[in-house]
């Protein structure tokens, strides 16, 4: 079993983030995920057996203003994940490895501290 879970942040809208902050943001929220993995999954294809959990975050699945280089990090793990489960599903020998990924809302940490989200519900008639 493996239990992937990175995440950093740098709140602000994406002029004001450094070009810095957004590479930081992607090579841990995203990139971490590829080499961790690659590191696990062959010992598991070797078992034929698994269970790969991820903390994704809901931000990957609705983009919110000020979270830009997270949303998209955290939209990159779920891509990722979607794929590479297709391709242990399309394996030539028949492997049981499980995918679990975690979407949690927001934990009151310091990594979103500033961060302001407001939802709009549009009721039709």
């Amino acid at each position: 079993m493996l239990y992937n879970n990175a995440g950093v942040t740098h709140i602000g809208n994406l002029l004001d983030v450094s070009d810095e902050q957004i590479e930081r943001t992607i090579k841990i929220n995203l990139l971490s995920h590829f080499w961790t993995l690659k590191a696990f999954l062959p010992s598991m294809i070797e078992k034929k057996r698994g269970h790969i959990i991820t903390t994704g975050s809901t931000l990957g699945l609705k983009g919110v203003m000020t979270g830009t280089a997270y949303s998209a990090s955290k939209f990159g793990v779920r891509g990722y994940l979607e794929a590479l489960e297709s391709e242990i599903r399309h394996h030539p020998e028949q492997l049981d490895i499980k995918f679990t990924t975690i979407y949690p809302f927001f934990v009151d940490t310091p990594l979103i501290a500033g961060l302001k989200v407001t939802y709009r519900y549009l009721i039709s008639e």
